[in-house]
Parts: structure tokens; C-alpha cells; sequence
């Protein structure tokens, strides 16, 4: 996906204060923010309660937007925010398991027909509750668009990235809000996930076992020394490439 060059000074659509040096300031604030997200992240020990830098650098963008509590940032600098999410997402997701080792076909049937069951009952289950809440409220009340079903699933199941490829869709079809809203749930969605998940669940991310074992969460409880080791979809972990994230039953609970 080629990058766009930064819209000139009084072009259609782009305000006149987004040139060279409001592009030059944006990425500086960026970087300085994810700087100081990450620093502060790796003091405070945020990853051992599954809270990201990346969320911390992105409260302290809130604190020092022009709305926020400490108003440092120009309006500029948010104006060409707002154009780069769908290209650092697929910069993201276009490199993300780029030097990372595949099984052979063989052993990815299992947690791959498991994935695709469980997101497949995710979506549609998200599609039928949404529906269901616009059809009641759409009786009720004007101005409801139809479209407000499809948010959920594609904030809260597809994230920033689907609710940011969705945007340009939603404006053709008459919801030109459909990306905003989108965002701000795949936003509601990361902290609620991150905050019940990681920290709500951080005290009891490891539970010692009578045995001597561990189960952290992503294994299975096993005794102490003898447990097979079992992976992210709870199968055991058989010719499965080592990698991070992976929890012993027989071992002190440490990534492989």
C-alpha cells in the first residue's frame, strides 16, 4: 500500500495548517509519546498486568490533547493524526508474523478450525444482538441507522483496523459517523479487555499448584514436573514452533 504524500496547504478536504511542518510536529509528538508510554510502562511494570505501552502513551496523548486536561497539542497535529490510523494499521498487520516460524499444515488444523469456530460464533452472535437492539430502538426513536448493527462486530471482533478499513464503506452508504463510532468502541473494547482481563485478573495470573506446577492462562493445570504443556487454544503442544507466551504445567510458568 503505497503511503500518501501529506495533503498540501488549502487542499479540498484538508485544512490549511496540515504542511510539512504540521506533519513534522505530528510525528515528533508521536514518537515523544510512545517514548514516554514505553519508559513509563517498563517502570511501573504495566506488561505483568497485561496493560500495554502502547495504551499508556495513548492516555498521556489524551491528557495533552487540545480537549484534555493539559492542552500541549495544536489542532494541526491532531488534524494529521487523523489521516494516519489505516496506514499504521496495515504497516502493523501487513508485517506482523514476518520472521515467525510456520508448522506444517498438518498441525495447524486443530487450533485453526478452533479459531475460525469460536470467531465465527463470535461474529454472528454480535451481529444478532446488534440487530436485535436496532430493531427495538429504530421503533422507538428517528434517525436510527441501520448500520449501527454492524458496529459491534466489527469494532469489538475486527478492532481499529476493520473499524478503520470500514470508513470509507460507511460514508457511501449514508453513515459517514460509522467510522468514528467504530473507533471509540474498538477503543472501549481494548480497555474494558485490558483492564478486566490484565489488571482485574493480574493477582491470579499464576496459581502455584499443590504439585509444584503452574497454570498460567494459557495452560492447562498440570502436576508438578510430568504435565504435558499445552498452548493458547488448550490442546496439548505438539510439534507446535517454541515461541512466547507459552505456559509449563511441570515448570515455573515462564514463556518457552
Amino acid at each position: 500500500m503505497p503511503l500518501p504524500a501529506p495533503p498540501a496547504p488549502g487542499a479540498l478536504g484538508a485544512p490549511a495548517s496540515t504542511g510539512p511542518l504540521a506533519w513534522a510536529l505530528a510525528l515528533l509528538a508521536l514518537a515523544v509519546l510512545l517514548a514516554l508510554g514505553t519508559g513509563l510502562g517498563k517502570l511501573l511494570g504495566s506488561r505483568s498486568w497485561g496493560v500495554p505501552e502502547a495504551l499508556i502513551a495513548g492516555a498521556l496523548g489524551l491528557l495533552v490533547a487540545p480537549a484534555g486536561a493539559l492542552p500541549l497539542l495544536p489542532q494541526a497535529v491532531i488534524a494529521v493524526w487523523e489521516q494516519l490510523p489505516l496506514i499504521l494499521l496495515t504497516l502493523v498487520f501487513g508485517t506482523l508474523l514476518l520472521g515467525k516460524p510456520l508448522p506444517r499444515a498438518a498441525q495447524l488444523w486443530r487450533p485453526l478450525s478452533a479459531q475460525i469456530l469460536l470467531a465465527l460464533t463470535l461474529a454472528f452472535g454480535q451481529y444478532l444482538m446488534a440487530a436485535l437492539v436496532v430493531l427495538a430502538l429504530s421503533s422507538r426513536l428517528e434517525g436510527i441507522h441501520p448500520l449501527l448493527a454492524c458496529l459491534i462486530e466489527v469494532a469489538y471482533e475486527g478492532g481499529h483496523g476493520s473499524a478503520a478499513a470500514m470508513g470509507p464503506t460507511y460514508a457511501r452508504l449514508g453513515f459517514p459517523g460509522g467510522e468514528a463510532l467504530g473507533l471509540a468502541m474498538a477503543t472501549v473494547g481494548l480497555l474494558s479487555s485490558t483492564l478486566v482481563g490484565g489488571v482485574g485478573g493480574g493477582a491470579g495470573a499464576t496459581v502455584r499448584l499443590a504439585g509444584g506446577g503452574t497454570a498460567g492462562w494459557g495452560s492447562g493445570a498440570g502436576g508438578g514436573g510430568g504435565g504435558g504443556r499445552q498452548g493458547w487454544w488448550g490442546g496439548a503442544r505438539r510439534g507446535w514452533p517454541r515461541g512466547r507466551g507459552w505456559r509449563s504445567s511441570g515448570g515455573d510458568g515462564q514463556g518457552s
